[in-house]
């Protein structure tokens, strides 16, 4: 009996590791390099799927210099010549370095050492794999009837108010009354396209394309913290969303604690809330939530995001739709994200380290470190 195993190979079966971090590839030979694609569901004896491969290339090498920033005349001339590379698999075999020994002559690349070759066809099939996910996600082929199904019901009950900014959380059968909140802002925050997920999925180690949650999803932007709550209610109560289908373990609050605003929303009965100006309400609000905070065992439950400056104060949620494709019998779950903040946090997100240009900044860092780990 022989005992050889691969430590790479076992850290991404059984381990915690993404195979995105893999040193390098294992392959030795052009059929193996073959097989190894076959199993990932291209079949390179077909035109159509090799096409596609060399698509999802020249997509990746755009990416790389583009958006990472890469010099382009850093990269090695065999990784951007697509005559030579459209044979997909001499690139999983610069991948696997210990392939390229005594092999440069025969891939005419005896100019370019083999480590640097290594490095770049790594980074670049991590670049394409990340584009395979992003771009076989269900929201790529039924992109109209997703964002229909989720934004209609939101649609239906925000209504403007006529004046300039402000709109309504309402139902659309009733007029403006005591009972509709007024909002500074209503978003449909734009979807991602692939270029944006791809770079969501190399920035984060613990994103890939099933737990990439946000490609479609709304802002509520409220005056007071009292109605950020009371649009979360309000969209459970007049059923724009089920609440058996929010996913718990995506929700994120660094905005105020829920059970401490439970328990001053009963100190304060209705009749007293009446009395007070809704700045009042809120400063009282934020001072019970400073000595809150100030106690170690308290906290907030922000879903972890270290791009995400402190300053950006909201709460987050992630639930699901059922999508229905009319007249094929084709359904299935969509997830997305609905977001509520103040108007002060808001603003504060244009400013400073929140403001979402830092953001992209600090991710567009962190895919390239991941797509080529010597940086």
């Amino acid at each position: 009996m022989v005992l050889e195993f691969d430590a790479n190979l076992l850290s991404v079966l059984v381990g915690s590791h993404s195979v995105i971090d893999l040193p390098g590839l294992h392959l030795k030979s052009k059929q193996q390099a073959f097989d190894f694609i076959k199993a990932y569901g291209f079949d390179l004896s077909l035109d159509e799927d090799r096409a596609k491969i060399k698509y999802i290339y020249r997509r990746a090498l755009v990416f790389l210099i583009q958006t990472l920033g890469f010099e382009e005349s850093k990269i090695p001339d065999a990784i951007k010549d697509l005559d030579q590379t459209q044979n997909i698999e001499n690139v999983l075999l610069w991948a696997s370095q210990t392939s390229l020994i005594g092999n440069t002559q025969d891939l005419d690349l005896a100019s370019t050492p083999s480590r640097e070759l290594q490095k770049w066809s790594c980074a670049i099939l991590r670049v394409m794999h990340a584009f395979v996910h992003a771009e076989n996600d269900l929201f790529h082929f039924y992109s109209e009837e997703v964002q229909k199904q989720i934004l209609t019901p939101f649609e239906e009950h925000v209504v403007s108010g006529g004046d300039k900014g402000r709109f309504y959380l309402r139902h659309p059968n009733d007029g403006i009354n005591e009972k509709s909140i007024e909002l500074c802002g209503f978003e449909v925050k734009p979807y991602k396209t692939s270029v944006s997920s791809v770079l969501k999925l190399l920035a984060k180690h613990d994103v890939h394309m099933m737990s990439l949650y946000d490609k479609i999803g709304v802002r509520f932007v409220t005056q007071t913290l009292t109605d950020a709550f009371r649009v979360l209610q309000y969209l459970i109560n007049h059923n724009i969303l089920s609440l058996a289908h929010i996913m718990s373990g995506q929700t994120s609050n660094n905005l105020f604690p829920v059970d401490l605003f439970i328990k001053m929303a009963g100190d304060f009965a209705p009749t007293k809330w009446k009395e007070l100006s809704a700045q009042e309400i809120d400063q009282f609000l934020l001072i019970a939530k400073k000595e809150y905070m100030a106690n170690p065992n308290h906290t907030l439950f922000p879903k972890e995001n270290i791009f995400s400056s402190p300053d950006y104060e909201f709460m987050k949620f992630v639930t699901r739709k059922l999508i229905k494709i009319s007249g094929s019998g084709f359904q299935f779950f969509y997830p997305f994200e609905v977001q509520i903040m103040t108007q002060n946090g808001y603003k504060s997100s244009f400013q400073g380290s929140a403001e979402h240009g830092q953001y992209k900044k600090r991710q567009i860092s962190a895919a390239k470190k991941r797509v080529f780990p010597e940086l």
